[in-house]
């Protein structure tokens, strides 16, 4: 397993703005040093926390929910988040999450500082981060690890004809930053214990079998390649009633001891979620972290009934009782629930207009009569 590493100093330029220059990789193991960065550059009279991404050498989707906390952390406290430095991957994982649309990216110390000055802070996106043409199919990844290409609007390429294909074709990703309802950080977790399973092993059999993990009733359909970056999946769901939502998700990042998705409109939610395989006292542990907030007004009424919480949780703890039970472990699944921000976002009701389960219920009724044309 890769080594990490994160370094931080901070500097101060003016009494109201406070530098953070960041030198390694930005991961799941480096997030309490970059709170505590963040904390002892935040405190005082600061206004605005300018974050020196130039000697970053990697992000990874860990890293993204990291940044995403510490952003939503710098918004509780009114203060404004900006960077500078940023190219290549890590751009690209900006830019493929949305968090280019949250926090101000310049190029230059010099530019960020003058932005911090002045009331408006606009983004200054380099070419290489304009997203992929509306019809470049987004499963046409060159690499089998890393992160995805940022596309417009996802297309759908080599998913079996079974699969109900809907609320997929054409539609936007929307990140963790986006949807209506508050933002929640739920983390799942099971410890292999007894296991004779490598980090790198657990993930390799988890994306080649995924769906296998999953309840009864579920699926989620992959071209050939699998979960590489850049697929787009369809998943259906099988809802209390034997009610079918039919949608779908993105490969946003792979490595080898990790791999996260990420949602389009019409989803129960509006996030990230990432799998991931670390070895903890000599024993491999298998964790689901999502990212989220419920996509529209109609899905955050399921999630304050207890409904949508209830299901969201079902799926993950199944699908961590199931992986480690191929391995032979017999643990219960930990769980960890954080509301990041409570807040609605009233801007965000209009996203029901693409709601996947009453697009999947209308829908119904065709895919029957469509059925039995065929038969006949």
């Amino acid at each position: 397993m890769r080594q990490v590493n994160l370094s931080t100093a901070i500097r101060k330029p003016n009494a109201h703005t406070s530098i953070v220059d960041i030198a390694g990789e930005i991961t799941a193991s480096t997030e309490t040093a970059l709170m505590e960065a963040y904390a002892q550059a935040g405190n005082g009279d600061t206004r605005t926390v300018i974050l020196n991404l130039t000697g970053l050498g990697s992000v990874d989707a860990s890293g993204i929910t990291s940044l995403v906390s510490l952003l939503v952390r710098a918004q509780r406290h009114r203060q404004r988040l900006l960077a500078y430095g940023l190219d290549g991957p890590s751009r690209q994982a900006f830019d493929l999450t949305r968090l280019n649309e949250a926090v101000g990216l310049y190029a230059t110390e010099a530019e960020a500082i003058a932005a911090a000055a002045s009331d408006a802070v606009a983004a200054t996106p380099a070419p290489a981060s304009l997203p992929a043409r509306p019809d470049q199919p987004a499963a046409t990844a060159p690499d089998r690890e890393g992160w995805a290409s940022p596309v417009d609007r996802l297309t759908v390429q080599g998913v079996p004809a079974s699969a109900i294909n809907l609320n997929v074709e054409g539609r936007r990703l929307v990140g963790p930053l986006e949807g209506f309802g508050p933002m929640w950080l739920k983390t799942y977790s099971v410890r292999l214990t007894g296991a004779q399973v490598r980090p790198e092993e657990l993930i390799q059999t988890w994306r080649e079998h995924f769906s296998e993990f999953w309840p009864e009733g579920n699926q989620l359909y992959l071209p050939p390649a699998g979960i590489v970056p850049g697929a787009v999946g369809v998943i259906n769901l099988t809802l209390p009633g034997g009610m079918k939502l039919a949608t779908g998700m993105l490969v946003v990042y792979v490595d080898e001891v990790s791999f996260s998705f990420m949602t389009p409109q019409g989803h129960t939610f509006a996030g990230m979620i990432t799998f991931t395989a670390r070895e903890d006292q000599g024993t491999t542990v298998a964790q689901v972290q999502a990212l989220l907030r419920s996509f529209d007004p109609l899905y955050e009424l399921t999630f304050r009934l207890g409904f949508g919480h209830k299901a969201e949780n079902q799926q993950w703890h199944h699908t961590l009782k199931s992986l480690a039970a191929r391995f032979g472990a017999d643990e219960q699944v930990e769980q960890e629930v954080v509301c990041l921000d409570r807040s609605i976002q009233w801007s965000e009701a209009k996203n029901i207009w693409y709601n996947a389960a009453i697009r999947t219920t209308l829908h119904t009724p065709i895919r029957w009569v469509r059925g039995l044309t065929s038969r006949s």
